[in-house]
């Protein structure tokens, strides 16, 4: 369901994470930085709406059981 063909970027504001994104795909995929939570994560992605709701998707999307992640873990993001 993710396109072989990647791009290299970076996502602008406070949240600096290298990602790689797929022309046809409505996710990127990023590099997990020292400090960062799906939380964090998820409070960028979703600005003023509810975080709540991106967390679940980050983790449905990725298969996660836990909210835990580790620095240099790859997982993907919506794109909104």
């Amino acid at each position: 369901f993710f396109s072989s063909r990647r791009r290299h970027t970076r996502l602008q504001g406070d949240w600096s994470s290298d990602v790689c994104s797929s022309d046809l795909s409505p996710y990127v995929q990023v590099s997990v930085k020292p400090g960062e939570t799906l939380w964090s994560i998820a409070s960028m992605i979703a600005g003023d709406g509810d975080r709540r709701a991106v967390v679940a998707e980050i983790m449905e999307v990725n298969h996660l059981k836990s909210p835990d992640l580790s620095a240099g873990q790859r997982i993907f993001l919506p794109t909104r």
